[in-house]
Protein backbone atom coordinates (compact mmCIF):
# COMPACT_ATOMS: atom_id res chain seq x y z
CA UNK A 1 0.00 0.00 0.00
CA UNK A 2 1.32 3.12 -1.14
CA UNK A 3 2.48 5.57 2.14
CA UNK A 4 0.05 8.34 2.80
CA UNK A 5 1.75 11.73 2.20
CA UNK A 6 1.87 14.43 4.31
CA UNK A 7 0.48 18.00 3.26
CA UNK A 8 0.53 21.13 5.20
CA UNK A 9 -2.06 23.75 4.40
CA UNK A 10 -2.00 26.74 5.47
CA UNK A 11 -5.01 28.90 5.24
CA UNK A 12 -7.91 30.55 7.20
CA UNK A 13 -11.96 29.29 7.39
CA UNK A 14 -12.77 29.12 4.16
CA UNK A 15 -10.49 29.83 1.35
CA UNK A 16 -9.09 26.08 1.47
CA UNK A 17 -12.06 24.20 1.48
CA UNK A 18 -12.73 23.10 -1.84
CA UNK A 19 -8.91 22.26 -1.95
CA UNK A 20 -8.96 19.99 1.13
CA UNK A 21 -12.01 18.56 0.21
CA UNK A 22 -10.37 16.96 -3.07
CA UNK A 23 -7.27 16.09 -1.10
CA UNK A 24 -9.76 14.17 1.13
CA UNK A 25 -11.08 12.32 -1.34
CA UNK A 26 -8.22 11.68 -3.35
CA UNK A 27 -7.95 9.27 -0.21
CA UNK A 28 -3.66 9.27 0.16
CA UNK A 29 -3.05 12.14 2.02
CA UNK A 30 -2.91 12.89 5.36
CA UNK A 31 -3.34 16.56 5.86
CA UNK A 32 -3.09 19.27 9.07
CA UNK A 33 -4.29 23.01 8.20
CA UNK A 34 -2.60 25.74 10.41
CA UNK A 35 -4.65 28.69 10.83
CA UNK A 36 -3.69 31.74 13.09
CA UNK A 37 -6.89 31.45 15.07
CA UNK A 38 -7.66 35.60 15.47
CA UNK A 39 -10.47 35.70 13.60
CA UNK A 40 -12.98 37.99 16.13
CA UNK A 41 -16.78 38.17 14.11
CA UNK A 42 -19.84 37.38 16.00
CA UNK A 43 -20.44 34.19 18.11
CA UNK A 44 -16.11 33.94 17.93
CA UNK A 45 -15.86 37.44 19.16
CA UNK A 46 -18.09 37.36 22.15
CA UNK A 47 -16.23 33.82 22.97
CA UNK A 48 -12.99 35.03 22.70
CA UNK A 49 -13.80 37.81 25.47
CA UNK A 50 -15.63 35.17 27.51
CA UNK A 51 -13.14 33.03 27.59
CA UNK A 52 -9.85 34.31 26.61
CA UNK A 53 -9.19 31.58 23.77
CA UNK A 54 -8.07 31.35 20.20
CA UNK A 55 -11.26 32.27 17.96
CA UNK A 56 -12.76 28.30 17.25
CA UNK A 57 -14.70 29.32 14.07
CA UNK A 58 -12.25 28.57 11.54
CA UNK A 59 -10.97 25.63 13.18
CA UNK A 60 -14.89 24.28 13.25
CA UNK A 61 -15.28 25.25 10.04
CA UNK A 62 -11.89 23.12 8.53
CA UNK A 63 -12.89 20.26 11.65
CA UNK A 64 -16.23 19.85 9.72
CA UNK A 65 -15.19 20.10 6.54
CA UNK A 66 -12.76 17.06 7.09
CA UNK A 67 -16.14 14.98 8.82
CA UNK A 68 -18.60 15.79 6.28
CA UNK A 69 -16.08 13.84 4.10
CA UNK A 70 -15.53 11.18 6.85
CA UNK A 71 -17.05 7.90 6.89
CA UNK A 72 -18.42 7.86 10.15
CA UNK A 73 -20.49 11.19 9.25
CA UNK A 74 -23.53 11.51 11.19
CA UNK A 75 -25.81 14.74 9.02
CA UNK A 76 -27.60 15.01 12.65
CA UNK A 77 -24.07 15.73 14.25
CA UNK A 78 -23.02 18.00 11.58
CA UNK A 79 -26.03 19.80 11.64
CA UNK A 80 -25.85 20.45 15.09
CA UNK A 81 -22.59 21.42 15.17
CA UNK A 82 -23.42 23.91 12.13
CA UNK A 83 -26.47 25.49 14.00
CA UNK A 84 -27.27 28.97 14.76
CA UNK A 85 -29.36 30.54 17.28
CA UNK A 86 -31.05 33.81 15.93
CA UNK A 87 -31.38 35.41 18.78
CA UNK A 88 -30.34 35.41 22.37
CA UNK A 89 -33.70 33.81 23.87
CA UNK A 90 -33.28 31.24 21.11
CA UNK A 91 -29.92 30.77 22.75
CA UNK A 92 -30.46 30.48 25.86
CA UNK A 93 -33.54 28.13 25.45
CA UNK A 94 -31.14 25.43 23.89
CA UNK A 95 -28.86 25.85 26.53
CA UNK A 96 -31.39 25.60 29.28
CA UNK A 97 -33.22 22.84 28.56
CA UNK A 98 -30.31 21.11 26.21
CA UNK A 99 -31.61 17.32 27.27
CA UNK A 100 -34.74 18.79 25.42
CA UNK A 101 -32.79 20.32 22.64
CA UNK A 102 -30.61 17.65 21.84
CA UNK A 103 -33.69 15.58 21.31
CA UNK A 104 -34.26 17.16 17.89
CA UNK A 105 -31.17 14.96 16.98
CA UNK A 106 -30.53 11.24 16.22
CA UNK A 107 -26.95 11.47 17.85
CA UNK A 108 -25.02 8.55 19.53
CA UNK A 109 -25.78 8.53 23.83
CA UNK A 110 -21.78 9.37 24.79
CA UNK A 111 -21.63 11.67 22.28
CA UNK A 112 -25.15 13.73 23.27
CA UNK A 113 -23.82 13.23 27.03
CA UNK A 114 -20.97 14.67 26.44
CA UNK A 115 -22.51 17.48 24.61
CA UNK A 116 -25.41 18.55 27.10
CA UNK A 117 -22.39 18.43 29.97
CA UNK A 118 -20.37 21.48 27.61
CA UNK A 119 -24.08 23.30 26.84
CA UNK A 120 -24.44 23.62 30.15
CA UNK A 121 -21.24 24.45 31.56
CA UNK A 122 -21.52 27.60 28.33
CA UNK A 123 -24.52 28.48 30.14
CA UNK A 124 -22.84 29.22 33.61
CA UNK A 125 -20.43 31.11 32.24
CA UNK A 126 -22.25 33.08 29.87
CA UNK A 127 -24.66 34.32 32.92
CA UNK A 128 -21.51 36.47 33.75
CA UNK A 129 -21.45 38.10 30.61
CA UNK A 130 -24.96 37.86 29.98
CA UNK A 131 -25.87 41.87 30.01
CA UNK A 132 -22.58 42.95 28.23
CA UNK A 133 -22.36 41.24 25.32
CA UNK A 134 -24.68 40.50 21.78
CA UNK A 135 -25.73 37.03 22.25
CA UNK A 136 -27.58 36.99 18.26
CA UNK A 137 -26.47 34.93 15.31
CA UNK A 138 -24.63 32.48 17.81
CA UNK A 139 -22.87 29.73 16.62
CA UNK A 140 -23.90 25.96 18.69
CA UNK A 141 -20.49 24.22 17.78
CA UNK A 142 -18.36 27.30 18.94
CA UNK A 143 -19.99 27.08 22.14
CA UNK A 144 -19.53 23.20 22.48
CA UNK A 145 -15.68 24.17 21.87
CA UNK A 146 -15.16 26.57 24.38
CA UNK A 147 -17.11 24.82 26.92
CA UNK A 148 -14.26 21.85 26.32
CA UNK A 149 -11.27 24.32 26.20
CA UNK A 150 -11.94 25.45 29.82
CA UNK A 151 -12.40 22.29 30.75
CA UNK A 152 -8.80 20.83 29.24
CA UNK A 153 -7.32 23.97 30.90
CA UNK A 154 -7.47 26.43 28.73
CA UNK A 155 -5.41 24.26 26.25
CA UNK A 156 -6.47 24.85 22.20
CA UNK A 157 -4.02 22.17 20.94
CA UNK A 158 -6.38 19.48 23.99
CA UNK A 159 -9.63 21.28 22.67
CA UNK A 160 -9.29 20.47 19.01
CA UNK A 161 -7.59 17.11 19.70
CA UNK A 162 -10.48 16.20 21.78
CA UNK A 163 -13.31 17.50 18.91
CA UNK A 164 -11.64 15.40 16.73
CA UNK A 165 -12.20 11.98 18.55
CA UNK A 166 -15.45 13.18 19.35
CA UNK A 167 -15.89 13.18 15.47
CA UNK A 168 -13.92 10.62 14.45
CA UNK A 169 -12.18 12.63 12.05
CA UNK A 170 -8.20 11.35 11.32
CA UNK A 171 -7.09 15.10 9.87
CA UNK A 172 -6.11 17.64 11.95
CA UNK A 173 -6.41 21.49 12.48
CA UNK A 174 -3.38 23.46 14.15
CA UNK A 175 -3.13 27.08 15.24
CA UNK A 176 0.21 28.73 14.49
CA UNK A 177 0.33 29.70 18.17
CA UNK A 178 -1.19 28.95 20.92
CA UNK A 179 -1.42 32.18 22.57
CA UNK A 180 -4.37 34.01 22.01
CA UNK A 181 -3.76 37.33 20.61
CA UNK A 182 -5.89 39.84 18.58
CA UNK A 183 -5.47 41.43 15.14
CA UNK A 184 -5.95 45.29 14.72
CA UNK A 185 -4.56 47.29 11.82
CA UNK A 186 -3.57 51.17 10.80
CA UNK A 187 -3.82 52.63 7.65
CA UNK A 188 -2.09 55.31 5.82
CA UNK A 189 -4.86 57.93 7.31
CA UNK A 190 -4.25 56.99 10.57
CA UNK A 191 -7.66 54.99 11.18
CA UNK A 192 -7.16 52.50 13.52
CA UNK A 193 -8.88 49.28 12.53
CA UNK A 194 -9.73 47.52 16.07
CA UNK A 195 -10.47 43.56 15.55
CA UNK A 196 -10.23 40.89 12.83
CA UNK A 197 -13.36 41.44 11.78
CA UNK A 198 -13.09 45.53 11.31
CA UNK A 199 -9.93 44.85 9.30
CA UNK A 200 -12.06 41.47 6.83
CA UNK A 201 -14.72 44.18 6.24
CA UNK A 202 -13.08 47.35 5.54
CA UNK A 203 -12.55 48.58 2.21
CA UNK A 204 -8.46 49.24 2.93
CA UNK A 205 -7.00 48.12 0.32
CA UNK A 206 -3.38 48.80 1.32
CA UNK A 207 -2.64 48.99 5.69
CA UNK A 208 0.30 50.54 6.84
CA UNK A 209 0.68 47.82 9.07
CA UNK A 210 -1.30 44.99 10.89
CA UNK A 211 -0.21 44.22 14.46
CA UNK A 212 -0.91 40.74 16.92
CA UNK A 213 -1.79 42.56 20.27
CA UNK A 214 -2.36 40.54 23.64
CA UNK A 215 -5.47 42.98 24.99
CA UNK A 216 -7.70 44.21 23.17
CA UNK A 217 -9.37 46.63 25.25
CA UNK A 218 -5.78 48.39 24.48
CA UNK A 219 -7.45 49.56 21.42
CA UNK A 220 -9.81 51.54 23.02
CA UNK A 221 -6.94 54.07 24.61
CA UNK A 222 -7.98 57.56 24.46
CA UNK A 223 -4.47 58.75 23.84
CA UNK A 224 -4.12 56.63 21.04
CA UNK A 225 -7.37 57.20 19.20
CA UNK A 226 -6.82 60.78 19.27
CA UNK A 227 -2.85 61.02 18.57
CA UNK A 228 -1.05 61.71 15.30
CA UNK A 229 -0.08 59.01 12.69
CA UNK A 230 3.58 58.82 13.77
CA UNK A 231 2.38 58.39 18.00
CA UNK A 232 -0.50 55.37 16.77
CA UNK A 233 2.52 53.48 14.80
CA UNK A 234 4.91 54.23 18.24
CA UNK A 235 2.27 53.26 20.71
CA UNK A 236 0.94 49.86 18.55
CA UNK A 237 4.23 49.21 18.14
CA UNK A 238 4.80 48.82 21.78
CA UNK A 239 1.83 46.79 22.10
CA UNK A 240 2.73 44.60 19.60
CA UNK A 241 3.57 40.79 20.45
CA UNK A 242 5.06 38.16 18.26
CA UNK A 243 3.55 34.75 18.85
CA UNK A 244 5.12 31.83 20.21
CA UNK A 245 5.07 29.23 17.22
CA UNK A 246 3.26 26.17 18.32
CA UNK A 247 6.14 23.16 18.46
CA UNK A 248 2.81 20.62 17.16
CA UNK A 249 3.04 23.17 13.84
CA UNK A 250 6.39 23.63 13.63
CA UNK A 251 7.10 19.56 13.54
CA UNK A 252 4.50 19.33 11.14
CA UNK A 253 5.81 21.63 8.82
CA UNK A 254 9.50 20.18 8.94
CA UNK A 255 7.70 16.47 8.35
CA UNK A 256 5.51 17.56 5.06
CA UNK A 257 6.03 15.98 2.10
CA UNK A 258 3.81 19.02 0.62
CA UNK A 259 3.33 22.94 2.00
CA UNK A 260 0.41 24.44 0.15
CA UNK A 261 -0.43 28.39 0.75
CA UNK A 262 -4.22 28.26 -0.01
CA UNK A 263 -6.31 30.80 -1.15
CA UNK A 264 -8.19 33.22 1.82
CA UNK A 265 -8.33 36.89 3.05
CA UNK A 266 -4.88 37.39 3.01
CA UNK A 267 -5.03 40.65 5.55
CA UNK A 268 -6.69 38.44 8.28
CA UNK A 269 -6.05 34.72 7.49
CA UNK A 270 -2.86 34.49 5.71
CA UNK A 271 -0.49 36.95 6.02
CA UNK A 272 -0.71 36.59 9.87
CA UNK A 273 0.07 33.05 9.88
CA UNK A 274 3.83 34.50 8.92
CA UNK A 275 4.31 37.58 11.18
CA UNK A 276 6.57 34.61 13.27
CA UNK A 277 9.23 35.62 10.22
CA UNK A 278 10.47 32.00 11.98
CA UNK A 279 7.83 30.07 10.50
CA UNK A 280 9.46 30.86 6.93
CA UNK A 281 12.98 29.71 8.38
CA UNK A 282 11.15 26.27 9.04
CA UNK A 283 9.19 26.12 6.12
CA UNK A 284 12.75 26.48 4.14
CA UNK A 285 14.72 24.31 5.94
CA UNK A 286 12.43 21.64 4.48
CA UNK A 287 14.19 20.64 1.33
CA UNK A 288 12.03 17.88 0.75
CA UNK A 289 8.45 19.63 0.21
CA UNK A 290 6.99 20.29 -2.77
CA UNK A 291 5.66 23.87 -1.79
CA UNK A 292 2.65 25.40 -3.53
CA UNK A 293 0.97 28.53 -3.30
CA UNK A 294 -2.56 29.09 -4.95
CA UNK A 295 -3.50 32.43 -5.66
CA UNK A 296 -6.84 34.19 -4.76
CA UNK A 297 -9.16 34.81 -7.63
CA UNK A 298 -10.58 37.44 -9.75
CA UNK A 299 -13.74 37.45 -8.39
CA UNK A 300 -12.92 37.19 -4.77
CA UNK A 301 -13.70 40.75 -4.56
CA UNK A 302 -13.59 40.89 -0.64
CA UNK A 303 -9.29 40.34 -0.61
CA UNK A 304 -7.10 43.03 -0.21
CA UNK A 305 -4.71 41.80 -2.50
CA UNK A 306 -6.95 41.53 -5.19
CA UNK A 307 -4.21 40.52 -8.39
CA UNK A 308 -1.51 37.86 -7.92
CA UNK A 309 1.17 40.63 -8.44
CA UNK A 310 0.33 42.64 -5.18
CA UNK A 311 -0.43 39.11 -3.46
CA UNK A 312 2.67 37.30 -4.03
CA UNK A 313 5.02 40.66 -3.76
CA UNK A 314 2.77 40.79 -0.04
CA UNK A 315 3.65 37.19 0.60
CA UNK A 316 7.40 38.17 -0.05
CA UNK A 317 7.39 41.03 2.05
CA UNK A 318 7.15 38.86 5.26
CA UNK A 319 9.49 35.75 4.33
CA UNK A 320 12.72 37.79 4.69
CA UNK A 321 13.99 34.85 2.75
CA UNK A 322 16.72 35.69 0.22
CA UNK A 323 16.05 32.29 -1.96
CA UNK A 324 12.04 32.88 -2.43
CA UNK A 325 12.44 29.52 -4.24
CA UNK A 326 13.27 27.34 -0.54
CA UNK A 327 9.09 28.79 0.14
CA UNK A 328 7.51 28.29 -2.80
CA UNK A 329 7.92 25.65 -5.73
CA UNK A 330 4.99 26.66 -7.84
CA UNK A 331 2.71 29.57 -7.83
CA UNK A 332 -1.12 28.26 -9.29
CA UNK A 333 -2.61 31.76 -11.12
CA UNK A 334 -5.72 31.19 -12.75
CA UNK A 335 -5.97 32.55 -16.29
CA UNK A 336 -8.44 35.44 -15.56
CA UNK A 337 -5.22 36.99 -14.44
CA UNK A 338 -3.51 36.89 -18.30
CA UNK A 339 -3.33 41.00 -17.43
CA UNK A 340 -0.55 40.66 -15.15
CA UNK A 341 1.27 37.78 -16.81
CA UNK A 342 4.06 40.09 -18.08
CA UNK A 343 4.77 40.78 -14.78
CA UNK A 344 4.88 38.29 -13.06
CA UNK A 345 6.91 36.14 -15.39
CA UNK A 346 9.93 36.94 -13.52
CA UNK A 347 9.05 34.35 -10.87
CA UNK A 348 9.63 31.57 -12.58
CA UNK A 349 7.82 29.62 -10.28
CA UNK A 350 4.47 31.02 -11.69
CA UNK A 351 2.07 28.46 -13.70
CA UNK A 352 -0.89 29.96 -15.29
CA UNK A 353 -3.23 27.61 -15.81
CA UNK A 354 -6.75 27.49 -17.80
CA UNK A 355 -9.88 27.41 -15.82
CA UNK A 356 -8.88 26.51 -12.45
CA UNK A 357 -12.40 27.68 -11.24
CA UNK A 358 -15.63 26.72 -10.98
CA UNK A 359 -18.34 29.17 -12.96
CA UNK A 360 -15.51 31.10 -12.25
CA UNK A 361 -16.48 31.71 -8.41
CA UNK A 362 -14.51 29.23 -6.58
CA UNK A 363 -11.45 27.00 -6.72
CA UNK A 364 -11.75 23.84 -8.77
CA UNK A 365 -10.24 21.89 -6.47
CA UNK A 366 -10.15 18.82 -7.93
CA UNK A 367 -8.26 20.15 -10.72
CA UNK A 368 -5.59 22.05 -8.53
CA UNK A 369 -4.97 18.06 -7.01
CA UNK A 370 -4.45 16.49 -10.38
CA UNK A 371 -2.02 19.54 -10.91
CA UNK A 372 -0.51 18.43 -7.97
CA UNK A 373 -0.44 14.96 -8.20
CA UNK A 374 1.46 15.91 -12.04
CA UNK A 375 4.15 17.32 -10.11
Amino acid sequence: MEQKKSVVVFCGGRGALSVIRSLIKEGNYDITAIINGYDDGKSTGVIRRMYNMLGPSDIRKIQLEYYRNSEFLNNDLLRLMELRASNKDELIKYLEEPEKFLDLFIIEKNTRLYIIDKLMNFRKQMRIYENIENYSDFSIGNCIYAATYKSLSDNIERTILEISNLLHIRHSVLTISNESLYLCALDNSGQIYSSEYEIDTSKCANFKKIYTIADYREINNKMLLNGSLDRKCKILDSLNRVAKLSESAVQKILSANIIIYAPGTRSTSFLPIFFNKETFKFISENNSALKLFISNLNSEYKYHYCNPLEEINSFFEYSFIHDINKIINYCFIDNSFLGFKEKIEKYKFVAIFDNLTKNGLYHDGDKIVKILKSL
